[in-house]
């Protein structure tokens, strides 16, 4: 199983319960890809949508991947991002 978690401005998508829940419910060894390809597009504007109109910073990205670590998921993918 490969789970593809879309990380979000502002921790709108829930990364930290989703990888308490993958590690508790699935297993820490799930293949888990974290995204940072979220951008502002479509019809989200920027009147109608504030939490979301704003791409993610490398800060908010550099938190998924901590939290990843965190609950102990053994097989995280980060995409292209370099993780410090």
């Amino acid at each position: 199983m490969l789970l593809r978690h879309l990380v979000m401005p502002g921790g709108i998508a829930g990364t930290r319960g989703i990888r308490e829940w993958v590690a508790r419910e699935l297993s820490p060894g799930t293949f888990v890809n974290l995204m940072a390809q979220y951008r502002l597009d479509g019809k989200v504007s920027r009147k109608e949508y504030v939490e979301i109109d704003r791409c993610i910073s490398d800060n908010e990205f550099q938190e998924a991947i901590e939290d990843a670590r965190t609950a102990e998921l053994t097989n995280v993918w980060a995409g292209n991002r370099d993780v410090v």
